[in-house]
């Protein structure tokens, strides 16, 4: 039930977004750099998915790739391989969050 509203949120992402999220996603830090860690990003994704009344599914894949794109613009001039990015309030906002607007 849970995997199925996600994927329903995922094909509402439009195209150009998610085709970009995946980009972010598959950069791995070796065959494409830079690979971002987003270090609390899976207690993001719980928190969030938790307040699913507050915080909609669909918003969790724009702020991620809200994230990725802010990173990538951060360290564009970067020769890091692999940068981690800190997360941690993202998730205390996605858990505490009492509506979106």
């Amino acid at each position: 039930a849970a995997g199925e509203r996600i994927q329903a949120a995922w094909l509402r992402l439009e195209d150009d977004k998610r085709n970009k999220l995946v980009q972010f996603l598959n950069a791995d830090g070796v065959k494409i750099t830079p690979g971002f860690l987003l270090y609390h990003a899976p207690s993001f994704l719980d928190n969030a998915k938790k307040n699913e009344g507050n915080f909609p599914l669909e918003m969790i894949f724009e702020v991620l790739l809200q994230v990725y794109e802010a990173a990538a613009k951060e360290y564009a001039k970067s020769d890091q391989k692999v940068i981690t990015v800190m997360v941690e309030a993202l998730a205390e906002f996605a858990k505490n969050c009492k509506h979106t607007d």
